[in-house]
C-alpha cells in the first residue's frame, strides 16, 4: 500500500489486493496507541479525506492493511 498526501487531511491509498477479495484499512494517528478501522476496500484507490483534527496543523497518520478472503482476514 502506498499513500501520497493531498494536503489539508486528504490522502490517496493505493493498494493491490493480489488473490485476496478485499482488505481493511487501518489508521492509527500520532496520539493514539490504538488502530481503528477507516474501511473495508475492494478497489484500489481509496480516499481518505478525514478533516485534520486541528486545522493548519500537521497530522502523522500511520496506514496498515490486512488482507480478506471470503470476508475473514488473512
Amino acid at each position: 500500500m502506498t499513500g501520497i498526501d493531498q494536503t489539508r487531511g486528504v490522502v490517496i491509498l493505493s493498494f493491490t489486493k493480489y488473490n485476496s477479495d478485499g482488505i481493511n484499512i487501518y489508521c492509527q494517528l500520532s496520539n493514539d496507541a490504538t488502530w481503528a478501522l477507516l474501511t473495508r476496500a475492494t478497489f484500489s484507490p481509496f480516499l481518505d479525506n478525514r478533516p485534520l483534527l486541528e486545522p493548519n496543523k500537521t497530522e502523522l497518520r500511520r496506514y496498515s492493511a490486512v488482507c480478506l478472503s471470503r470476508d475473514k482476514d488473512r
